[in-house]
Formats: structure tokens, C-alpha cells, sequence
């Protein structure tokens, strides 16, 4: 079984309401600090493979890091792009949360319960 792996910032607001969302919905999870433990380069490609958006879906181009370091992310190839993400974690939107068959990225109920519902199947099935 797919394990639902959570990548959250203690200090962010929405990381926060999806913990409290998945504690409350009995779901297990591997939680990773973002910044402690970002992502590697081959994690945030299968992320970038199974979001419906790509890797756009990931990447935060609003973030103070962004401007700083005057990139545009479509512009870089795409192997840059994954080693540059996992090397600076702040450039990443957050919370992640994927179970290795979609990516919720914020704090979106829907997609939550998609994962909940998917977990408890597995435990059933």
C-alpha cells in the first residue's frame, strides 16, 4: 500500500488545517518537514507526473525566494527545474500531500477525501 506522504511547514496556516483535516479523518501519513526534508529531485518528478497541473502545481512563483532569484521556471529544463526545487524548498507551494496516485497541494477538502476515501479502501481491500 501507498503510504499518504505529507509535506508540511510547522508555521503555515494551511499546513496546519490539513493536518488537523487528516487527524481528524483517521488518516495515516508520513509527515516531512519541507525545509528539514524537502523532497528529492526523483520524488518531486513522480509528484510532477501524477498532478493533474504538473509541475507548475508545485512551484510557488509568488514566493519572496521566486523574485529573488529572477528565474522563470518555464524557462529552465525540466531536470534544472526538479534539482533547483529540492535544493531551495521555499520555492514550493505547500502543504503536499500524495498517497502516489494524486497530489493535493493547499488545503483542498475535495482531493483530501479522494485520498481518505482511496486509504480506506486499501485498509478494506
Amino acid at each position: 500500500m501507498q503510504k499518504v506522504v505529507f509535506y508540511t511547514y510547522p508555521s503555515c496556516t494551511s499546513c496546519r488545517r490539513v493536518k488537523a483535516w487528516l487527524l481528524e479523518h483517521g488518516v495515516m501519513f508520513e509527515e516531512r518537514h519541507i525545509f528539514k526534508n524537502p523532497p528529492t529531485p526523483e520524488e518531486l518528478m513522480q509528484l510532477s507526473t501524477i498532478s493533474e497541473e504538473g509541475i507548475d502545481s508545485l512551484v510557488s512563483v509568488r514566493s519572496n525566494q521566486y523574485r529573488e532569484l529572477g528565474i522563470n521556471h518555464l524557462d529552465m529544463k525540466f531536470s534544472e527545474l526538479l534539482k533547483l526545487l529540492s535544493n531551495e524548498p521555499k520555492l514550493l507551494r505547500r502543504p503536499i500531500i500524495s498517497d502516489g496516485e494524486s497530489v493535493v497541494v493547499g488545503y483542498d477538502v475535495d482531493m483530501l477525501n479522494m485520498i481518505a476515501k482511496r486509504q480506506r479502501t486499501r485498509k478494506t481491500g
